[in-house]
């Protein structure tokens, strides 16, 4: 992400009110919106900066939900800051590292397949639905810049709902459905979480 004369932090706070306002670095392309399993921003190319600030709350969380995958499989062994998740190039990379035929595809499928364990990992520890909100930092209203004022936390549990339905998830609970893990090679995990549904 090129951020020359722009700033990121205020970038974030437009997409997401509730950065806080000390978060005004132009080398910082990403925040935590949520744990780790939750939410989190999606990296945007220069030329629609201006556009996603529009978007709201929930169509960006939209983009989240459809890059977590992707977060996740580059999380397992490279950086977001070196690849800018790139899909294909990250798939080709672990394609020429492993001599495997590993498409786009099945990476999306393999950080997928993360995302759902950690999630399950995480119901079984205690850590539910009522964990996926923002520390008192985050969701707290900024006091200055574009979105003075504005707090995020009216619009989080149609953003929330939103995010689990996209990903295959209960939108009440957040525990993942069986047809999900099912579709993912993991229906075994969901005899375990039967007893949170």
């Amino acid at each position: 992400m090129t951020c020359e004369g722009k700033n990121i932090g205020t970038f974030l706070r437009r997409v997401h009110p509730s950065i806080p306002p000390n978060s005004r670095s132009s080398k910082t392309p990403h925040c935590a919106m949520m744990n780790f399993d939750g939410p989190h921003a999606a990296y945007v190319e220069e030329p629609e900066y201006e556009q996603m600030a529009a978007w709201g709350p929930v169509i960006g969380q939209t983009a989240v939900a459809e890059t977590k995958g992707l977060m996740q499989l580059e999380d397992s062994g490279t950086c977001r800051f070196n690849t800018r998740m790139n899909l294909e190039r990250l798939s080709a990379a672990v394609a020429a590292a492993t001599g495997w035929d590993f498409t786009s595809e099945e990476g999306m499928r393999v950080g997928r397949r993360a995302v759902n364990l950690m999630r399950a990992f995480n119901l079984r520890a205690g850590i539910g639905k009522e964990h996926d909100r923002p520390s008192a930092r985050y969701g707290s209203t900024p006091v200055d810049g574009p979105s003075a004022g504005i707090s995020i936390l009216p619009h989080w549990e149609a953003m929330l709902r939103n995010y689990y339905e996209l990903l295959g998830w209960d939108p009440e609970t957040g525990v993942p459905l069986p047809l999900t893990l099912e579709g993912l090679g993991l229906g075994h995990v969901s005899k375990d979480l039967e007893n949170l549904r």
